[in-house]
């Protein structure tokens, strides 16, 4: 199932960036936490996976990842700039991902880098 509008939305693409607006009333952030809403990781990594999706128009899913580090809790307040890269051999497309806070470059969430099918 696809998050894409229900727990978040895409704002301004470019060609290898993408800015996320979360939505605050999506039911995951009643029981994830209540009164301290974060976006479970799972759910971080398939917006990830769906962005990346969408900006080269396959739909791929996660194959080996081989480094993630959440770096910082991914909150429903936060606007996200997610960066990308991608590189495709014999079907397998690389992709290395920063998902950041989307007003400073610097404050990074989650850093990707994974195989994807």
């Amino acid at each position: 199932m696809t998050q894409l509008n229900a727990l978040y939305t895409i704002v301004k693409q470019n060609q290898n960036a993408m800015y996320l607006h979360l939505k605050k009333e999506h039911p995951v952030y009643q029981g994830h936490f209540p009164g301290n809403p974060i976006t479970p990781g799972v759910l971080t990594l398939q917006m990830v996976r769906e962005c990346v999706s969408n900006a080269i128009g396959k739909n791929l899913r996660y194959h080996t990842i081989k480094k993630c580090r959440f770096l910082g809790l991914v909150k429903p307040e936060n606007d996200l700039k997610l960066t990308f890269s991608t590189t495709e051999t014999n079907g397998i497309v690389t992709v290395n991902a920063l998902l950041s806070n989307a007003e400073n470059d610097d404050d990074v969430r989650l850093e990707l880098e994974s195989e994807m099918l």
